[in-house]
């Protein structure tokens, strides 16, 4: 895997960095994000039906960049590098909007030139909640940590079904607009980045975050 680097600091997480390398920039970017209210980009993990806190579930992950922290309107889909996927390369990296064009994608990471029609734009797994954290760490690490993590449930979800009768409870003028909505639950890079250099573990504390 070839993750997009920085161009104002290394990569978090990067198998060369030391420890106390990784926890310096981790507190640096700590302090930048004072004032932002989220990360730069998003995770977005789609639960589907039936999700076992045990048994292996079938999800799908996407990567956005974020408007809300950028001081914009809306978040921009970003795309994963196909080099591995179509074995002309080992690169996965994420392809950021600067990059992409009407018709094409440049990964900056490997500098290959792709078809938009080639892109990887969502990733599906069938994954147990462990190994589920292990892919969440290994994109979070790709994103510089600079990154919330959301979890979106099926409509089916007992959270999903609280937030309607929620809803309901006010009135119900919101029930029709929250029957087309899935309830989302999401882990800010401000408390990553707080839990990580206060010692956390990154895979356990994403463990929790997926199994509570």
């Amino acid at each position: 895997m070839t993750p997009v680097r920085s161009q104002s600091r290394p990569l978090l997480g990067h198998p060369d960095m030391t420890p106390e390398n990784s926890m310096r920039l981790a507190n640096q970017l700590k302090e930048t994000m004072n004032d932002r209210e989220g990360g730069r980009y998003k995770i977005d993990l789609l639960l589907g039906h039936g999700f076992s806190t045990r048994n292996p579930s079938t999800g799908m992950i996407s990567f956005w960049d974020s408007g809300r922290a950028l001081h914009g309107d809306g978040d921009t889909k970003l795309y994963v590098c196909p080099g591995k996927h179509l074995s002309r390369s080992d690169c996965e990296a994420i392809i950021k909007g600067l990059a992409q064009g009407h018709d094409h994608a440049i990964c900056v990471a490997c500098g290959t030139k792709w078809k938009s029609a080639e892109l990887i734009g969502e990733i599906c797994y069938r994954l147990t909640p462990h190994n589920w954290a292990k892919v969440l760490v290994k994109w979070v690490r790709v994103l510089d940590m600079d990154t919330d993590v959301r979890i979106i449930y099926p409509p089916d979800d007992i959270r999903t079904s609280a937030a309607l009768e929620q809803d309901k409870s006010r009135g119900g003028e919101l029930l029709e607009k929250a029957r087309s909505k899935r309830a989302v639950r999401s882990y800010p890079a401000r408390n990553i980045l707080k839990d990580v250099t206060a010692g956390a573990d990154l895979e356990g504390r994403l463990l929790a975050f997926i199994r509570s």
